[in-house]
């Protein structure tokens, strides 16, 4: 019963440091006493925490009375109020023995005799009749319950309840409420006390302690004849261990006579080991035996921290400011003082062992660079000393293959260095390789702290979770050799100079995916690795036994970058959402080849945030000069300042239903030559639904038709065997879809196979003007790359793979092609509208897109606050309209007018609650809480 009234004070002892922080001691002048948490560690702390309560009592009630009623009934209970003044009884009776057995510098014989002492005292209160002790504790008890109940004494209720407290075992009932707590409390607690005492000191112990009589001070001092008795009581007990027991006794007489004869400053002062050290075994040697034995043995079964007091301390105050194993050698450093060490050696191994614990080192399998990134400061530099890479065996090094950056996430999380555990090649591209990202490790500078709020450790969690949903996106590529960023037509209209630097001074930051990361590592060009988002698939196949490399390789821009509802249309610096460079490459018989395409958001100011309806109507922005004012910087974009050329734009949009407003918007602006300025624009509208209705997908023929004179003028990037430039693609095709991804890339499928066929051409694989026929193994690996390229980007984009994969992989409609499209349109519908909030805050943070404010409350305890009750009540009311309608159904009423009566009413708490959610959708979808900031007071579309 004691052990379960203690469990139940749990959280008064918890409350205690808050409650002292409450009181202050202003209110409480005389209240000198802080609260100390018990420890197992530290008995003697865990006796005085009980004396401290209960001297804390009187400003306890008075203070856990206004500030949580729970604990004030736990600390008034009359149960509590007995059970602690038992507990001061008998831990003051041992607390003395606690002190001596704790002690630096123990008196062996003085705690046995102590505990001798203990024990017979608490016998004593155990057969005393009258119970004399436990009458003075409970009437201690009874006079603070008085106290604080009004004058009032324990309730006779106690009397049967305070017994039923332990459901576990039998408690008695005693005849009075005083003897109820003697049997159940009093007794306990003083028997628990004793047999522990009697266990842990035991017979065998004492016997083990009369060996101190062998000692010099004892053995030749005024009580020679006590030691006499007690060395035959050690002979008797330790027999087996002796050698002839029959002459022990006349050996311990040489023995004393030999402590008699030294001097006596000598003697008195002389410890165990020193007198196994005068004591000559060929002389003596069963007594050296014994203390021998006597000095390897405890004074007691307790797991105190006597032998280990210097480690104690040690640990007090070093156990929160470093690591485990640099306490552990500091702590032996302290505890085995005889031995003597080099400390320069020590300082000088620990720097080179454990250097990672405040460093991370970078070491490249070829060169002498090393890279190191401090911890605490997040300094990055470059050494050449290899002595600061761990040598021994304490740190084991970890295989990386490249390095993203560092990211630095809000507080708490701080910054985290990202590096790439494993790769994967995707294959060989003019002679350089060419990887893929397969696993990223996220390494956080400094460990997260243990006294975070809930709210904190939950914002850090978000943010890690957020990073890794980005590493987890496919694909990523890098190339430790070529610039994957850059087209080969771009790359070779650069100087010399500029191809000469490093791959992150060069590369096209529209395409850096890790472009924030790498801040740190600017000046460290040799580290740094560009890293693109995109598709990259590289092959080698045969036409009429002729052989070519060929590869695909788009790049997704990380300008205004995001998931399919939430980034839509062009920034004011022209950027659009979803906006890829795809380059088809193609190297056979010495020549290089590169024909570009791109694809982009409709680059006017729009909008379609998800509503929980299939299709949101795009929203346009109403400014007219706004909407010039993109419309004009995206194009200049692409025309000059990204030096694509000309575009020949092919809008796919509907001229009905959702998409007419933002088509016919787009139609307008590209008709007005004020808005493209010197931009030299040509417009191609092709209404893909309407034209290729019932499965027509032929009449795409139409389009590649009214796209031929522009394809002739085109061109293609083309490298002559001898390393000179014979052609150059002088426009682009700027395809788009309200998606940019399904019709999209269908069409960018058909223009590139139709460049293909001119470059074969080119090479004399086909005759001028023949039939635009592949083989059937180059038509099928042609289509399946486009079709893996078209997956690939929709996955990134919207969480699905392509619609409409299936006419790109076989060139014609199929019914189980629909029925995939149907599957992906679900998938597609439940991730826009439930998860993609969170994925474009993730994209955000780790594009550097949002910095949170200094000071500013979290972002997701905002969220959370601003959940309207709509929000909660409409889904509520659905699902209660739900039950209620089953219940009816499976337990009908008497009469079934009732039963229909009342279904029909379920069904119509079910339809409301389903309208009303529809009606206002945008408030249960899940929307960005970090950098894109949605009005909600919009209207509703």
């Amino acid at each position: 019963m004691l052990l379960s009234t203690l469990v139940a004070q749990t959280r008064v002892f918890v409350a205690i440091e808050k409650m002292l922080g409450g009181l202050g001691f202003q209110t409480h002048p005389n209240l000198l006493i802080t609260h100390k948490r018990f420890c197992p560690t530290r008995f003697i702390d865990g006796l005085d925490s009980v004396f401290n309560f209960l001297e804390l009592f009187d400003a306890a009630v008075e203070y856990f009375n206004d500030a949580d009623q729970s604990v004030y009934n736990n600390i008034v209970n009359p149960v509590t109020i007995v059970a602690l003044h038992v507990l001061q009884a008998l831990l003051g009776a041992i607390r003395g023995l606690a002190v001596v057995l704790q002690g630096k510098a123990m008196d062996l014989i003085a705690a046995s005799e102590e505990a001798d002492r203990i024990l017979r005292l608490l016998k004593a209160w155990r057969s005393d009749c009258e119970d004399a002790k436990f009458k003075e504790v409970f009437a201690a008890a009874e006079e603070l319950h008085k106290k604080h109940h009004g004058d009032q004494p324990i309730p006779d209720k106690y009397r049967a309840s305070a017994s039923h407290r332990s459901q576990h075992r039998s408690n008695a009932q005693g005849a009075s409420v005083s003897d109820t707590f003697k049997l159940n409390i009093w007794y306990p607690a003083l028997d628990l006390i004793i047999i522990e005492l009697s266990e842990r000191f035991s017979k065998s112990a004492k016997v083990a302690m009369q060996m101190a009589k062998l000692l010099p001070a004892f053995c030749a001092g005024p009580d020679s004849a006590e030691s006499t008795l007690a060395a035959a009581k050690a002979f008797e007990e330790y027999a087996a261990f002796l050698d002839m027991p029959a002459v022990c006794l006349a050996e311990f007489e040489r023995w004393q006579a030999f402590c008699c004869d030294l001097p006596e400053t000598e003697r008195n002062d002389m410890t165990i080991s020193q007198a196994i050290k005068r004591c000559n075994p060929s002389l003596w040697p069963n007594v050296c035996k014994l203390l021998t034995i006597f000095l390897t043995t405890p004074v007691t079964t307790c797991t105190a921290e006597r032998s280990f007091s210097t480690l104690r301390l040690l640990k007090t105050y070093t156990r929160s400011t470093m690591g485990e194993r640099r306490l552990n050698g500091l702590a032996l450093l302290a505890v085995h003082k005889d031995i003597l060490l080099d400390y320069n050696r020590v300082v000088e191994e620990y720097s080179r062992r454990y250097s990672t614990t405040e460093k991370f080192i970078i070491q490249p399998v070829d060169g002498n660079e090393i890279l190191v990134i401090d911890k605490q400061t997040t300094d990055v530099s470059v050494t050449a000393d290899r002595s600061i890479v761990p040598t021994t065996t304490g740190t084991q090094p970890t295989t990386i293959y490249g390095l993203w950056g560092i990211i630095r996430l809000p507080p708490p999380t701080g910054p985290q260095l990202l590096t790439i555990r494993s790769r994967a090649l995707v294959g060989n591209l003019w002679g350089h390789n060419v990887w893929r990202v397969d696993a990223t490790d996220v390494l956080p500078f400094q460990r997260q702290s243990a006294s975070l709020s809930p709210q904190q450790a939950s914002d850090a969690a978000a943010y890690l979770a957020m990073v890794q949903e980005v590493l987890k996106t496919p694909n990523y590529y890098f190339s430790y050799t070529l610039d994957v960023t850059h087209s080969a037509q771009r790359l070779a209209d650069t100087s010399p100079e500029f191809r000469s630097l490093a791959l992150a001074e060069r590369a096209d930051e529209r395409f850096v995916w890790n472009h924030q990361l790498l801040g740190d590592l600017r000046g460290f060009s040799r580290f740094a690795l560009p890293i693109m988002h995109g598709f990259v698939s590289i092959w080698s196949s045969v036409y009429r036994d002729r052989a070519f490399d060929y590869a695909l390789i788009s790049r997704r821009s990380r300008f205004r970058a995001g998931v399919r509802f939430y980034m839509r249309g062009a920034d004011e610096n022209g950027c659009v959402a979803n906006f890829v460079e795809t380059e088809q490459l193609v190297q056979a018989q010495g020549q290089k080849f590169s024909f570009v395409v791109t694809r982009g958001s409709v680059p006017l100011s729009w909008s379609q945030y998800p509503n929980l309806k299939y299709k949101p109507k795009p929203d346009l922005a109403k400014e007219a000069h706004l909407q010039a004012a993109v419309f004009s910087a995206h194009f200049n974009n692409q025309v000059f300042t990204h030096r694509y050329g000309k575009q020949i734009v092919i809008n796919l949009l509907d001229t009905k239903g959702a998409e007419r407003e933002l088509c016919a918007s787009f139609s307008r602006s590209c008709s007005q030559p004020e808005l493209l300025g010197a931009a030299e624009v040509r417009y191609e509208h092709f209404d893909f639904h309407k034209e290729c209705s019932r499965m027509r997908w032929d009449r795409l023929s139409l389009l590649m038709d009214r796209t031929e004179p522009d394809h002739q003028a085109m061109g293609y990037f083309h490298i002559a065997a001898d390393g000179s430039v014979a052609l150059q693609q002088k426009s682009v095709f700027r395809v788009n879809c309200i998606d940019c991804l399904d019709r999209t890339n269908v069409v960018q499928g058909m223009l590139a196979r139709r460049v293909l066929l001119d470059q074969f051409r080119s090479l004399g694989w086909l005759e001028d003007g023949a039939n635009g026929r592949l083989s059937d193994d180059v038509e099928r690996f042609l289509k399946n790359v486009w079709a893996d390229n078209a997956d690939t980007l929709a996955q990134q984009y919207t969480g699905t793979g392509a619609l409409k994969a299936d006419f790109t992989r076989t060139g014609k409609r199929t019914k189980y092609g629909a029925l995939m499209d149907g599957y992906n349109s679900m998938v597609r519908y439940a991730k826009n509208n439930f998860t993609d909030g969170f994925r474009q805050d993730a994209i955000d943070l780790f594009l550097g897109n949002y910095q949170p404010e200094p000071g500013a409350a979290s972002p997701f305890e905002v969220a959370a606050e601003s959940a309207s009750l709509m929000k909660r009540a409409l889904p509520a009311a659905a699902l209660i309209g739900l039950a209620l309608l089953v219940m009816r159904i499976l337990l009908p009423a008497e009469r079934w007018t009732d039963t229909v009566l009342h279904c029909l009413i379920f069904i119509g708490l079910i339809a409301l609650s389903l309208f009303g959610i529809v009606r206002h959708g945008d408030e249960f979808v899940d929307r960005p809480r970090l950098a894109l900031k949605i009005d909600r007071q919009k209207k509703r579309q």
